[in-house]
């Protein structure tokens, strides 16, 4: 028995506690979700590239007219802070 219930794990994860028991996975399934994890990670900051890009293109195709020059620079600023960054959520948060 790893100490941890399927009704303790749904009151850890309403009350903010850890999302996985650490006693029910071992040592090579922990890897394998780093692994998950870091794929994610990694997909999640591509498409978030090609969004900001995206955005970027259409806000200054919005905002270009042959009187007012485009502030390149201040459009990207502006798309970069709509969309958050990845964060830095580990595997060995959800056991803590």
């Amino acid at each position: 028995d790893d100490g941890c219930s399927a009704a303790d794990t749904a009151t850890a994860t309403h009350s903010g506690g850890a999302l996985l028991c650490r006693g029910a996975y071992g040592e090579e399934a922990v890897a394998a979700l780093g692994a998950l994890n870091d794929g994610l990670r990694s997909e999640y900051a591509t498409r978030r590239q090609m969004l900001l890009e995206r955005l970027h293109v259409q806000v200054n195709s919005s905002l270009q007219s042959d009187e007012s020059p485009t502030d390149d620079a201040g459009g990207r600023t502006l798309c970069d802070e709509l969309l958050p960054a990845a964060t830095a959520v580990t595997v060995e948060d959800a056991f803590a």
